[in-house]
């Protein structure tokens, strides 16, 4: 009896197979490492972060591991207001010559994450968490268009 030969079209096939799900922290810290390497070498996105919000990485890694696990697993110890934090970012970004958080940076920003999201992972978790990151994107933008609502102000992330 012969068996039949299965092909793949590349590796991108043949590696959906080896993925697994996001399953927890230590999987959160993966695609949040390799993201943000991703990030700063974007010239565009690397200028906020280094030129305008002077981001701290260890720091800035450690707060998205929590906020992260939080969005998909409601666990962590994630206290922080994103909406305030981008608000506080874009009126700084509006004092320099450097193109704020626009529509088209965001655009880059939900590129990267997806694509460090489907190299590493596959299952509903990593749906979720690019769901989450379209949403957010799509949040930021509606109010960083508009003032933003006293309850946006005390806004705390929760899992989706």
């Amino acid at each position: 009896m012969e068996f039949p030969v299965l092909r793949f079209r590349g590796m991108s096939h043949f590696n959906h197979f080896l993925r697994q799900d996001i399953l927890g922290i230590h999987d959160i810290k993966r695609f949040v490492d390799l993201f943000y390497q991703r990030v700063q070498t974007e010239p565009a996105l690397n200028k906020i972060f280094s030129e305008v919000a002077n981001v701290q990485w260890d720091v800035h890694l450690e707060t998205m591991y929590q906020f992260w696990n939080r969005i998909l697993f409601g666990a962590g110890n994630f206290c922080g207001n994103p909406l305030k934090t981008h608000l506080e970012l874009q009126s700084k970004i509006r004092a320099t010559n450097i193109p704020g958080l626009t529509e088209a940076n965001f655009a880059i920003w939900i590129e990267l994450f997806e694509q460090t999201i489907d190299e590493l992972f596959c299952g509903p978790n990593a749906d979720s968490a690019k769901l989450a990151a379209h949403r957010m994107r799509d949040h930021l933008l509606s109010v960083l268009n508009r003032p933003p609502r006293k309850s946006e102000l005390n806004f705390v992330p929760h899992n989706v």
